[in-house]
């Protein structure tokens, strides 16, 4: 029997892991180094492209994995589903948005750089009211100290 195709089966097919990888070896090939990412604004980039890719992905395409993996609500309730792939599809224009400042080197970075960090921290003040109100796990913990993080390299390079 056929795997099932669209976009769970594509999910299926290529984990987040190896597509993070392609796009490592794609960087690596088009001549980018790791000592790159300490010139001017790259490394908060790279970050907020990583970020919101992994939140594109698992938003759109597995978003009941998702939200069955940090919740103890079942069924997953539809409206959950239609907002978390809300949520990855907002999520798509902040990578599109971070993958565009890299690739044109945009100048002044810091007005792209404060939206991120405002994007990341509204989304970690409310991780912080899921966490109060006991409606995540503890494996939430891991999505709350990515917003944190983003929100943290962002605002420091700002100000730097």
């Amino acid at each position: 029997m056929s795997r099932p195709r669209g976009p769970a089966g594509l999910a299926r097919d290529l984990s987040l892991p190896a597509i993070l990888a392609a796009a490592a070896a794609g960087l690596w090939a088009y001549g980018w180094r790791p000592a790159d990412l300490w010139v001017g604004a790259r490394l908060p980039l790279v970050v907020d492209a990583a970020w919101h890719f992994a939140a594109t992905w698992l938003f759109v395409f597995i978003p009941r994995g998702i939200y069955a993996k940090y919740t103890s609500e079942r069924p997953t309730p539809i409206l959950a589903v239609d907002a978390m792939q809300f949520l990855g599809g907002m999520n798509s224009g902040f990578c599109l948005l971070a993958v565009l400042s890299l690739a044109y080197d945009v100048r002044p970075i810091e007005p792209v750089l404060a939206a991120f960090a405002l994007a990341n921290f509204s989304q970690f003040a409310l991780d912080l009211r899921l966490h109060r109100a006991r409606r995540v796990n503890l494996g939430f913990l891991v999505i709350t100290v990515g917003d944190a993080v983003a929100t943290v390299v962002n605002l420091a390079y700002c100000a730097g």
